[in-house]
This record gives C-alpha cells, sequence and structure tokens, in this order.
C-alpha cells in the first residue's frame, strides 16, 4: 500500500477498502493505520444477519448498526430486540449500537474489535446520497393561482366551468383591483376579485377530456349541481345501509406486528413519506379492531399506495386470511403481481393473479386452490367476482380505483364487503374529492 495515501473518514466509511490511512493532521506521524475488512453482506438474509451478530460479539467485538433515519432506526432496533433475548441484553449493555448514518457499506476494524453494518446492505437497498426531505412549507392560496395558466379550465362555485383568462387590472370607482378574468360560453366573463380566490378551483378530468363552459344567465351549471346532490344522496344512504350491516355484523381482529412483518416494512428501498407511515398505522390499527375495516387511501400515482397494500395483504396472510386484490385493468393485474412477488418473495406466501393473459386451465386450477386455501394472495381483473369464485377464508379485499367497475361489479362487491376488511385505493385527483366532501353537508339541509 502506499504509504502517502491518504483519504477522508467519510470516503473510508463508503468505500470499504481492505487498509487505507486516515488523515487526521498534516504529518504522516498524526496519520492512523486501521485493519479494514468487508463486513458480512446480508442482502435480506436475516439468519446470516443473526449469526454474524453472535459470532462477532463471541470475539469481543462492539457492534455498530447505521440506519438511514429514525425510522429506520426504530424498526430495526426493535426487530432486533425482540429476535432473542441474548440480542436484547446485547442492546441494553451496549454491545450493539444503532446510530443514524447514511453508509453505504459496512466493515470491521480487526484491531480495534468494532463492526459496522448498514442497513442499506442489512435489507439490499439501494445507496442514496441525498435523504429526501417532505416537509415543505404550506403554501398560500394565492401561490395556487400559480398552477393556473392562462387556457386553463376553472369552476367557479357559482357560475360553473369557464376559462382562465389571466389577471386584469378592474377599476371600481377610485379604486384599482387586480382580478381574475374567467371567460365563459357565449362570449360571457366574470372577473373574480383575488379575495375571492377560494371560489375558484383548476378543473380537473381525465387527460385529454376538455369539458363544455357554461353559460352565464342559465340554469345549466345549479342544475348540474342539483343532480350531482341527487346522486350524492343515493350514494349516501347506501353507504349508511352498508355502514349499519357492517356494524352489526362481527369482523375479524387480527393480531400484533409480527416479526416477519417489520422485517418487510424495514425492507422498503424506498424512505417511507410521514402519509405512508400514518396511513399504514391506522390501517393495521383497523385490521387489529373487531369491527370490519372499510378505509380509503387517496394518492397520486407513484405516492405508494401499492407498498401499503402489500404491507396490509402480508399482515392479514400471517393470520391464515386470503387477499383478494381487485384492479380495473389486466395490465394493472400484472403490475401490481409483480410488485407483490417482489415484495413478499423472502416470504412464504403464495401468489397468484387472474386475468386474460391466462388461459382457462390455469384459471380453473388457481380458482380450486383458492376454494382450498393454497393461494394466499390473489390479483385479478373483475373476473374474480364471477360466480365460481371461492375462498376458504378471505380476510382482506383490496379494490384499485372502485369508480372503473361497472354497476354489476359494484353490487356484488357490497355484497363481499358486509363482514371482511376492505381497503380501497385511488389516483383520484384530490380537488375532485374535496369537492365531492364540500357537497356531502348540503344535501342534508
Amino acid at each position: 500500500m502506499d504509504e502517502g495515501h491518504k483519504i477522508p473518514f467519510q470516503d473510508l466509511i463508503n468505500k470499504g477498502r481492505n487498509t487505507w490511512l486516515i488523515e487526521t493532521g498534516i504529518s504522516t506521524k498524526d496519520s492512523i493505520e486501521f485493519e479494514i475488512a468487508s463486513a458480512p453482506a446480508v442482502n435480506a438474509n436475516y439468519d446470516l444477519l443473526f449469526r454474524s451478530l453472535l459470532q462477532f460479539s463471541e470475539n469481543n467485538y462492539k457492534i455498530i448498526i447505521a440506519v438511514e433515519n429514525e425510522i429506520q432506526h426504530d424498526r430495526l432496533r426493535e426487530l432486533i430486540y425482540n429476535q432473542q433475548d441474548e440480542f436484547g441484553l446485547m442492546i441494553e449493555e451496549g454491545t450493539i449500537i444503532f446510530t443514524i448514518l447514511p453508509l453505504k457499506e459496512g466493515f470491521f476494524l480487526k484491531k480495534e474489535k468494532v463492526l459496522f453494518l448498514s442497513d442499506y446492505q442489512i435489507f439490499g437497498k439501494p445507496f442514496r446520497t441525498k435523504v429526501i426531505n417532505y416537509k415543505k412549507a404550506k403554501k398560500s392560496r394565492r401561490n395556487e393561482l400559480g398552477s393556473i395558466k392562462p387556457g386553463d379550465f376553472v369552476v367557479h362555485e357559482e357560475y360553473g366551468i369557464g376559462r382562465y383568462a389571466g389577471l386584469h387590472n378592474v377599476k371600481i370607482g377610485e379604486i384599482e383591483q387586480e382580478s381574475m378574468k374567467l371567460i365563459y360560453g357565449e362570449g360571457g366573463a366574470v372577473f373574480v376579485n383575488l379575495n375571492y380566490l377560494h371560489l375558484v378551483k383548476k378543473y380537473s378530468s381525465k387527460e385529454g377530456v376538455e369539458p363544455r363552459t357554461n353559460v352565464l344567465g342559465t340554469t345549466a351549471w345549479e342544475n348540474a349541481k342539483t343532480r350531482a346532490k341527487r346522486k350524492i344522496r343515493e350514494i349516501a344512504r347506501d353507504l349508511i345501509e352498508l355502514y349499519a350491516q357492517r356494524k352489526s355484523s362481527q369482523g375479524f381482529a387480527f393480531a400484533g406486528d409480527t416479526k416477519w412483518q417489520k422485517e418487510l416494512e424495514a425492507s422498503f428501498i424506498y424512505e417511507d413519506t410521514p402519509d405512508q407511515l400514518k396511513v399504514t398505522d391506522e390501517i393495521k390499527q383497523d385490521m387489529e379492531d373487531r369491527s370490519p375495516m372499510d378505509r380509503l387511501v387517496c394518492g397520486d400515482v407513484g405516492f405508494g399506495k401499492t407498498e401499503i397494500a402489500v404491507r396490509a395483504a402480508f399482515k392479514a396472510v400471517q393470520d391464515n386470511k386470503q387477499v383478494s386484490v381487485l384492479v380495473p385493468t389486466t395490465i394493472l393485474a400484472e403490475q401490481h403481481y409483480n410488485t407483490f412477488r417482489d415484495r413478499l418473495s423472502q416470504f412464504p406466501v403464495k401468489i397468484e393473479v387472474m386475468s386474460r393473459f391466462q388461459n382457462k386451465a390455469n384459471q380453473k386450477i388457481i380458482v380450486e386452490k383458492l376454494k382450498t386455501g393454497e393461494v394466499d394472495i390473489v390479483i385479478g381483473t373483475h373476473r374474480l367476482i364471477s360466480k365460481d369464485i371461492g375462498f376458504k377464508d378471505l380476510g382482506l379485499l383490496i379494490i384499485d380505483e372502485e369508480h372503473r367497475f361497472g354497476v354489476k361489479a359494484k353490487e356484488k362487491l357490497r355484497s363481499i364487503r358486509v363482514n371482511v376488511d376492505t381497503l380501497t385505493l385511488t389516483a383520484t385527483p384530490f380537488q375532485e374529492l374535496s369537492i365531492f366532501l364540500y357537497m356531502v353537508p348540503a344535501i342534508f339541509r
């Protein structure tokens, strides 16, 4: 080794070479030589992890486990602490220490008898050089105007759908005020003072769908709101009936988190967002309650709804319950199947998919396995609510984008959901959901 080769300590722990000189001062005399070897690459092999902890501790090594953040710190500490009494004692005595440090690779110092382990290597996760900060400053209503561009469709609470035409100065008496200009059908226009921005929301719809603007002075918008209220009233009546049935029926109270559950959640390759953590905990609390769960998770594409569903499904499977994941399209079924299979590959969980990609012979085999309990999780389209489908012991129903199913499918789902825990996922724009929730109280006035 080149005696003059010196690198900072941070580079040392990120590169994990065999032997390095650590620079602590200007002269060579102030340099400290360490004998370093690579730590065992666990890669989600938890038996190897536990054996390594025991072997190094028996050789009088101090073990330092570096984790990415506080969430992983608590998860991994609890996982190891509860594995066996000996580990709990080692943590209490300080033989095993947990520290928050994004360490790329683990290593051990032979002379100093110190073992460094990285949670990236423990769970086989990719190393992130930058930890995401999810805390964002709250936007004022005025700043939300920046997301609306001239030409965009907007909805005014009183006048309906129009097109935004930019900001204009409007003189009222001797005072000039800045206002939004909204263009309506047949040349109508409305100027909205910026103090009343709460009355205007950006229009949301499927991509490529262009709405028809309302005409001022007509009853079209009021009629549309009346129809919406009537529809909401019908939905509310059905929901009340469904919830009354669910309240009067007994569900299944799932057990608390197991060691495997903690391993699964800690092995997630991305950092959990605060919302993911909150929703995951609330879902598990609902599942552990005796009353049947009925929870809606609303979030945009890519915000981690599937990971939440995987964790809920795995919790159900550990109590010997089956899980049905219902999706609207064949492509989505295959995507979910690949995700579930990848995330649960370390555990003895049998997962199948039911879609048009399977021939009738294979579908028949899966149907029989569902009835005998040989399949733990099945993912599929509306084929899963056919008459020939039966479960040995269904404990959790996961529905992705329920609004995209037809009336008959929804009727079938309503009968299934009476005493089965249900988790519904949707990427419906939050603005549409908020308008829906805003209108609900009005229907009973």
